[in-house]
């Protein structure tokens, strides 16, 4: 993503054409996963487009979203944090709940990357009152993070870690 908006890509994809070249344009933000095949930026209007790394002519999971905020990956998990406050994911079957609850408060565009995470099975967020909230598969311990406080960035992965504002890493789940 350039400065002034646009998106560039290494080769133009075949078969593209303007009127889909347009939809890549306006963006703020490249989002991906590493080792994952689905590419998204989101738009200054709040728009999402998403697609295939092996054919950008195929949309991805969060392709269409809108008045999008924030947008996380990780692996095939997508989290979108709406202008609204409120949380969208391409898996209909994670319970939101539990994220939902921590941001009610907050300004979705202050948000950090840091600041919320969505793991394989699970999505956590520092509240601003600095404990964390969570939601997904709790399973091997992963959501286990109640006790937590003064927490300043958060990570996901199949585990949750979390830092403080002093330094000390906490971290729950399986590996």
């Amino acid at each position: 993503v350039k400065a002034d908006g646009t998106t560039q890509f290494s080769r133009e994809p075949q078969g593209m054409s303007w009127n889909q070249r347009d939809r890549w344009n306006n963006a703020e933000e490249l989002v991906y996963s590493p080792g994952f095949p689905t590419v998204a930026v989101l738009r200054k209007d709040g728009g999402v487009t998403a697609a295939s790394l092996d054919d950008l002519n195929v949309p991805g999971d969060c392709d269409g979203w809108t008045d999008v905020a924030k947008l996380y990956c990780e692996g095939e998990l997508w989290l979108g944090l709406k202008e609204n406050g409120s949380l969208i994911s391409n898996d209909p079957n994670l319970d939101l709940s539990g994220l939902t609850a921590g941001i009610a408060n907050t300004r979705p565009k202050e948000v950090g990357v840091d600041l919320i995470a969505a793991g394989l099975y699970h999505s956590i967020y520092v509240r601003s009152d600095g404990k964390v909230s969570g939601a997904g598969q709790s399973s091997l311990g992963r959501l286990d993070v109640e006790d937590w406080t003064d927490i300043v960035a958060v990570a996901a992965a199949a585990h949750t870690v979390g830092l403080r504002s002093d330094g000390t890493v906490l971290a729950v789940g399986p590996n």
